[in-house]
């Protein structure tokens, strides 16, 4: 049967072709703009929270370390959710002139028509390069301010260590004051140094701190041993640099702490909120058992989160192998939310089509036939195609209606005759449906068995199931 073929439906023009993908690719680009737009409006609310806590944590330098850190990622987020919609947009731009390369190709029409569907090809562009430009726009916005926020929450973060420094530093001077002479008060600050140390021992495995103690303790012991000579000048500058570096080590593993706690919070916070969009309708409707596949890898990935933020030396390849669970997690829970809309109008209209050809085969065997309506898949899975099994007492006919518009009508009896005056009667009153790919052959050797072949699914949406296969491989 001549005609056009996209994403395996079939048109009898190249007319038609071209306007099915417009339509499909405006949907696409909409929905997956949207998407984008939805998780990144998030992000700045979250962001504005963390901004108001930060206001409400006044001087607590530990407490304003960690919720700084907390919003810094989702600052980051927000850059990596700009870089998404540009490399969405370009890839479909890609996929948009490939596909229209294809018409060109393949039309045999006057100029005329040519530039027709050149016209309606750079107006379908246009459309969908706004639908992408009007989602940056205000993801632009968004994170213009919250950088904004950053920049101010790093300035109050710096105002209130300063503080602490300071606070500390007069304490420091006050108990020297107190000292009668330099061997005491070198001393006393030899004390103050090795009481720090104290405090941040049992964080030097997590925290991996071991060379920042290592040097301290160096000092320290240079400071004892001048001490111990009686030169207690000497051993009080040392003991002064000590200070510092023991201070300087109550920034790092404060640091390093808040960024254990809050890429480990972070990356739970990402898989509650993608589990949460399983509950879907459109996605439960189409991607049932995708959807609980979804929800089995984010549960395991928040197994090994939980268990997966003890030691900083590792944070960054324990985060990166969690993030990138996540992000193709993410890619394809947002190809399911785009692609669920169209599986339901194609649903939809496979349906209408289903009653369209029943009508036709009841005409030619000029009986009611026994209907049972189901779908090919063992799961009720509705991306599968749906079958209508009709019964005419020895003749069988079955209209198997796939939801990517890929349709076929087979029909078998024990009279091989007869069966083929029905077959020859069929194809010439379906000869109107475009819709319908294949007609069966009866078999002469043995007209019983089912000629065709039930049609595969040819749409992206078939991989998702793959995809997140291999993303649960990986944990």
């Amino acid at each position: 049967m001549s005609g056009y073929y996209f994403n395996g439906q079939y048109y009898s023009s190249a007319q038609d072709r071209d306007r099915a993908q417009r339509i499909y690719y405006e949907q696409e680009a909409r929905n997956k703009a949207e998407e984008l737009n939805l998780v990144n409006n998030r992000l700045a609310g979250e962001i504005s929270r963390l901004y108001v806590q930060m206001e409400a944590a006044h001087g607590d330098a530990r407490r304003l370390e960690q919720l700084h850190q907390a919003l810094q990622q989702r600052v980051q987020e927000m850059r990596s959710d700009q870089d998404r919609l540009e490399n969405i947009q370009q890839e479909m731009g890609a996929r948009m002139e490939r596909d229209f390369q294809e018409v060109r190709d393949s039309i045999r029409c006057t100029q005329e028509s040519v530039h027709d569907l050149e016209r309606a090809h750079q107006e379908h562009v246009r459309v969908v390069q706004k639908a992408f430009d009007e989602v940056q726009k205000e993801m632009d916005h968004r994170f213009a301010e919250a950088e904004k926020r950053r920049v101010e929450t790093e300035n109050r973060l710096r105002k209130a260590i300063r503080a602490v420094d300071e606070k500390v530093e007069d304490d420091r001077r006050a108990r020297l004051a107190k000292q009668k002479n330099e061997q005491e008060r070198a001393k006393t600050q030899i004390e103050l140094v090795e009481g720090m140390l104290e405090q941040h021992q049992g964080q030097a495995e997590p925290l991996d701190l071991h060379g920042e103690i290592q040097s301290v303790r160096g000092q320290l012991g240079q400071a004892k041993a001048l001490l111990a000579n009686n030169d207690s000048s000497a051993s009080l500058a040392i003991s002064g640099v000590a200070f510092g570096q023991a201070l300087a080590l109550e920034h790092e593993a404060t640091r390093r702490a808040a960024k254990l706690e809050q890429t480990k919070e972070r990356i739970l916070e990402d898989a509650v909120a993608l589990k949460g969009e399983m509950a879907d309708e459109k996605l439960q409707e189409f991607f049932r058992a995708e959807a609980a596949q979804t929800v089995q890898i984010l549960d395991k990935l928040s197994q090994d989160v939980h268990g997966g933020y003890a030691q900083h030396d590792r944070l960054a390849a324990t985060a990166l192998g969690h993030e990138k669970v996540l992000r193709r997690v993410r890619n394809e829970v947002l190809n399911m939310k785009a692609t669920a809309p169209i599986l339901k109008k194609r649903d939809l209209e496979r349906i209408e089509e289903g009653k369209k050809l029943l009508a036709s085969v009841v005409k030619v065997f000029g009986a009611t036939p026994r209907v049972v309506a189901d779908y090919l898949d063992k799961n009720k899975d509705p991306k599968s195609p749906r079958v209508l099994a009709c019964d005419f007492g020895k003749a069988k006919v079955e209209i198997i209606l796939g939801i990517d518009g890929n349709y076929q009508v087979q029909s078998w009896n024990n009279d091989t005759d007869s069966c083929r005056d029905h077959m020859a009667s069929l194809t010439k009153a379906l000869s109107s449906h475009s819709t319908v790919t294949k007609m069966s052959e009866p078999d002469d050797d043995n007209p019983d068995r089912r000629p065709l072949e039930h049609p595969r699914s040819e749409l992206k949406h078939t991989e998702v199931a793959n995809n997140l296969s291999k993303i649960g491989e990986q944990l």
